[in-house]
């Protein structure tokens, strides 16, 4: 609930690659313990959104953890309802970029 809230009140927009690497691991443990993704759309999108703009947000991962995250990405991808308007691809494609070494 508490993430929920800051969540729902902007405070991702306000994080550096630090704060969404301190963001990340329970919101999408939020997300995946929810029957479906679509059940929590503002907590989502708020990652979605964040992870789109890989330059800064992800370059404090390592190899393993952003592999999980775009793991994760691609399983949510298969359980949420495409017609939510939900877009996977750019987070999926910053994501990628930072394994190939491409910042």
């Amino acid at each position: 609930d508490d993430l929920k809230r800051h969540v729902d009140a902007g405070a991702l927009c306000f994080v550096d690659a630090r704060g969404l690497r301190f963001y990340l691991p329970p919101c999408l443990s939020s997300i995946l313990s929810l029957d479906n993704p679509d059940d929590c759309p503002e907590l989502i999108h708020a990652v979605l959104f964040h992870l789109s703009d890989a330059k800064m947000p992800l370059q404090l991962l390592n190899q393993p953890q952003t592999l999980l995250v775009r793991d994760i990405l691609l399983h949510l991808e298969q359980k949420t309802d495409r017609s939510t308007g939900l877009r996977f691809e750019a987070a999926l494609r910053a994501v990628t970029r930072r394994l190939n070494g491409q910042h």
